[in-house]
């Protein structure tokens, strides 16, 4: 069985307050746990002006997972 993962990535670094085009949603599927893994379904993901800093001054890596 294969799941389907939603991803948000960041694909520029904003300059000043981040807008919709800086981000993308990608979908790509992810096997079966390995043995001693499990797969863990979010519900919810924080978002918040703390995490500003970081998305815009480059530690946050273009066009992979945002980390919450």
């Amino acid at each position: 069985m294969t799941t389907t993962s939603r991803e948000i990535h960041l694909i520029e670094h904003p300059k000043g307050i981040p807008t919709e085009a800086q981000f993308d949603l990608v979908e790509q599927e992810i096997g079966e746990p390995a043995d001693g893994e499990v797969l863990i379904q979010n519900q919810y993901m924080s978002v918040d002006p703390a995490m500003r800093p970081r998305l815009s001054n480059g530690q946050q890596p273009l066009n992979v997972a945002i980390t919450g």
